[in-house]
């Protein structure tokens, strides 16, 4: 939480697409985005509920009164009076309470818009989440087989045709704002995905509880951490993801023409705290490139999860990556996807089943 006193400064902002003046006697502009605008009233000795949300940044801008700003997460304790101004990120959990004699009154500014959705009661516990839950799909199933994951799955008839023609896990999307508002408007079809295969939610981390949240919409059995992190990091990250009883999946880049013992080092590191290590050609994947194959080779001894290749791979080349790889699973998106130009000039790019067909062969076929 970031607390700053703006006296008389002019308050702007875009509310329902309007600049609107909020308060302040100076002239001046301040750029804003598009936001729910609130006025709130606590009375002396009340208190707002205790929340936080996924995805709104929260702005309070205090009118009058005394208040307090308790979040139990941070351990911290606000004071706020006449003036001040207190933004809250995504995932703060946070309390106002008024700790004076008379009303407090104060602004509230969303930003995005309000969503029901998005309001999370600090505290809340959904049984969905209850460790053992969720059972692991075929794709951590130890029975010899290679397995594939096809990332990048964006609707319910997309997923059934990867089950049907077994397909061992797909991958959900939740990287940036735009993603994580995606994952949770499909939660819905998420809810229907055939359970034997397995579903990847592939995030950069953040909140806790955003992360509990997303875990809860895309019912998935694994985690893939994508980006780059510090140990402290990946360690808050895997003990939500063990709460909730789910596997964890650590990306890390392998980039052609990286050095060796840089790689040796991130490669330990995401194995020490991962049920399985994905060797890709940057920290967020979806590059369409391949990784460093003899590289990555030559690390498989110094871990004891097991690695799944990722980066430029398709129907052509998957065979001689699990050659030279030998990979627990593969992990494929552009490699079997196909691009339409629409009317107005736009692209639509759609899973290619055919080539997802012969993908699965390949990764299986006798090598010898």
């Amino acid at each position: 939480m970031k607390v700053q006193n703006l006296g008389d400064a002019p308050i702007y902002a875009r509310t329902y697409g309007e600049l609107q003046l909020l308060c302040g006697s100076r002239q001046g502009v301040m750029n804003s985005r598009k936001a729910d605008l609130k006025i709130l009233r606590i009375r002396p000795g009340s208190e707002t509920s205790h929340h936080y949300h996924i995805l709104r940044e929260s702005i309070f801008h205090v009118i009058s009164g005394n208040l307090v700003m308790r979040s139990a997460l941070a351990m911290e304790e606000r004071q706020l009076g006449p003036g001040d101004t207190i933004i809250v990120e995504p995932g703060e959990d946070h309390v106002l309470v008024n700790r004076g004699i008379s009303e407090a009154v104060l602004y509230e500014i969303e930003s995005p818009p309000h969503a029901s959705s998005d309001k999370i009661p600090f505290g809340s516990i959904r049984k969905d989440l209850e460790v053992g839950e969720r059972d692991f799909g075929r794709f951590w199933r130890d029975d010899g087989k290679v397995k594939v994951k096809i990332c990048g799955v964006k609707s319910l008839d997309a997923a059934v045709n990867c089950a049907r023609l077994g397909v061992h896990a797909i991958g959900v999307h939740a990287v940036g704002q735009v993603a994580i508002e995606k994952v949770l408007s499909d939660s819905p079809w998420l809810a229907v995905v055939p359970q034997e295969m397995s579903v990847f939610l592939l995030t950069d981390g953040g909140e806790p509880g955003i992360l509990a949240e997303l875990i809860f919409a895309s019912r998935c059995d694994t985690v893939q951490i994508q980006g780059g992190k510090s140990v402290s990091e990946l360690a808050a990250i895997a003990e939500t993801v063990r709460t909730y009883g789910r596997r964890l999946v650590c990306t890390v880049s392998a980039k052609v023409g990286m050095n060796k013992r840089d790689l040796i080092t991130s490669t330990r590191e995401a194995a020490a705290i991962s049920d399985a290590v994905l060797f890709d050609a940057g920290h967020y994947g979806g590059t369409g490139q391949k990784h460093d194959w003899e590289l990555t080779a030559s690390l498989r001894d110094e871990i004891q999860v097991p690695v799944i290749a990722a980066g430029g791979l398709n129907r052509e080349n998957c065979a001689d990556c699990i050659r030279r790889l030998k990979p627990f699973g593969v992990d494929v998106e552009s490699g079997v996807e196909v691009k339409f130009g629409l009317p107005d000039g736009g692209r639509l790019t759609a899973k290619d089943f055919s080539a997802i067909k012969e993908l699965l062969l390949a990764a299986n076929e006798d090598l010898g």
